[in-house]
């Protein structure tokens, strides 16, 4: 072991004196850090030994997950070996005695890095490169349990290869990388292959992009969303931040503390920008923060995020991305498909990325427009100071939604996260008087689903010389709203902004007076391609 390592063990014994509390893991056993030593330098096979730290009282087994096409060699505690049943990627061991206090698991293993979800690669090893997200389960882990890491990996000479927390020791001519994780992660990944790197910094933190085609400000892009989200979300909290290119059928990206995994096409696809975005914003909701019961607090909550991103560059950019967003909610509910965003349990196929992703940013842009912004923001600021380092389930984000902004909004969860039902809103009636001095416009908004859907609506009043809002609220049944001007009234527009996720926004117009000027025809001109889109 070189002198590197020798120091970096040593710091790692200390940190053990700091217990991590146990997430999934189960009472009797709690992970507390993993040595993993990878070697992807030759034949496409992956030779991997990894030993476990963990605390343990009282336990009598263990269980943890290693890819399926991974196949165990050894398997012992201490110097004693041990017996093991597998089915698919789930190893259960157990111990032929109850063990205590701190004790060492090894698991050698050797296989192939080959895994796919929904024709997805999560995990890839051939002559052009190597990558894996923790997902795959590329080495053994204890499921839902931080623990902290030290990486060693393996590589062909001249191959540079990328992973979480810092890197601690690099010999590129030998192929030779390690990194360490020094706060208790949920899970590691890595990459590997030829690559350039691009630099920026964050203030005093290193921010890259590992390259293998020309991308001139990808490490400003990257280096810009970690900023943004510092100031909306909270402190990042990792000593670097890295994107690395990577092909092998990833077809997307993956994001997690420090680390951003994402596929070629990507990097040249005009949402580069926002997809990027996504993914660093993992470092906070699905790094510094996990979920207990629903990818909605990780997927949602990121997807959301690469919103306001786009928003803080240009507020058009954010509102086409919502309407994307919207319109594939809208297509995957046409087919009968959709599922309440609580029920879906990570597929990762066309319904769960509308229904968790999409109409899952949709919630957030909705549940912001209820409390207001100034309430919104301390709503996301609270959540990651109160749970970093932890996990977190809906019914908890729910309570500080609730403490922060001061309203009961059991009813906004219920109808949003647990059922299908998406609202329709349009004018029931639309009446005009004028007293020779005054315009007066009465209005009824009605709702045209069958639940008793409650939301606050804004109702846009526009005359010849402006306009006004008022909010108001409807809840199983109708509202009705007044205006009165002394300009003569030209149409009124339901949500314009577009915070609600409808079913169909083409009735949300009822225009009074078509003007006869430039400003009338081009009312009627929208109106008209509004009647063609009925769906949208």
């Amino acid at each position: 072991m070189s002198s590197g390592r020798i120091q970096i063990a040593a710091l790692l014994f200390i940190l053990l004196s700091v217990a991590v509390p146990s997430s999934s893991a189960g009472a009797n056993i709690d992970a507390a850090r993993y040595i993993i030593d990878l070697d992807i330098s030759q034949n496409n096979t992956a030779v991997g030994r990894v030993e476990i730290i963990f605390n343990a009282t009282d336990a009598k087994e263990l269980t943890f997950l290693l890819d399926n096409n991974l196949s165990v060699q050894t398997l012992r505690l201490g110097r004693e070996n041990l017996i093991f049943q597998r089915f698919e990627d789930t190893v259960n061991v157990e111990f032929k005695r109850p063990v205590h206090g701190t004790n060492n698991l090894v698991v050698e293993y050797t296989g192939f890095l080959d895994e796919s979800v929904d024709s997805h690669s999560w995990a890839n090893l051939d002559s052009d490169g190597s990558f894996a997200v923790y997902e795959a389960n590329w080495y053994p882990n204890i499921p839902g349990d931080r623990a902290t890491a030290e990486i060693h990996i393996k590589t062909q000479p001249g191959w540079t290869s990328i992973s979480n927390g810092v890197l601690i020791e690099s010999s590129p001519e030998n192929g030779m990388f390690s990194w360490f994780v020094d706060t208790p992660e949920i899970g590691f990944s890595f990459a590997s292959g030829r690559y350039w790197e691009q630099q920026d910094y964050e203030k005093h933190i290193p921010v890259s992009c590992y390259l293998q085609s020309v991308q001139p400000d990808c490490a400003e892009t990257l280096r810009k969303s970690v900023s943004f989200f510092s100031r909306r979300f909270g402190d990042y909290s990792y000593p670097k931040m890295a994107l690395v290119e990577v092909g092998g059928g990833l077809k997307g990206g993956h994001g997690d503390n420090s680390l951003v995994i994402m596929s070629s096409d990507i990097l040249s696809s005009p949402k580069f920008t926002e997809f990027l975005a996504h993914e660093a914003a993992h470092s906070w909701f699905g790094g510094m923060i996990t979920a207990n019961d629903s990818k909605w607090l990780t997927e949602g909550f990121a997807t959301y995020a690469g919103v306001m991103y786009l928003e803080n560059l240009d507020s058009s950019l954010a509102r086409d991305a919502l309407s994307s967003k919207r319109k594939e909610y809208l297509k995957v509910k046409s087919t009968g498909r959709d599922k309440a965003i609580l029920s879906a349990k990570g597929e990762y196929d066309d319904v769960f990325h509308a229904t968790v992703y999409s109409k899952g940013a949709l919630v957030l842009h909705m549940l912001r427009s209820v409390v207001g912004e100034e309430t919104f923001s301390q709503i996301l600021r609270d959540y990651v100071e109160g749970y970093r380092g932890g996990s977190a389930s809906v019914a908890d984000f729910q309570a500080l939604s609730e403490n922060v902004s001061g309203m009961e909004l059991e009813w906004f969860f219920d109808q949003w996260l647990r059922s299908t039902v998406v609202p329709d809103y349009y004018f029931e009636t639309a009446e005009t008087e004028f007293d020779g001095s005054v315009y007066t416009v009465q209005a009824v908004v009605g709702e045209s689903s069958t639940a008793d859907f409650k939301m606050p609506v804004d109702i846009i009043f526009v005359t010849d010389k402006g306009n006004t809002s008022k909010r108001v609220w409807i809840d199983s049944g109708a509202a009705e709203v007044e205006f009165q001007s002394t300009s003569r009234p030209v149409y009124l527009e339901i949500d314009r902004e577009g915070w609600i996720l409808e079913s169909r926004r083409s009735n949300n117009r009822r225009v009074l007076r078509y003007p006869l000027s430039f400003f009338g025809l081009r009312l009627l001109i929208s109106n008209l391609v509004r009647s063609l889109q009925p769906g949208f």
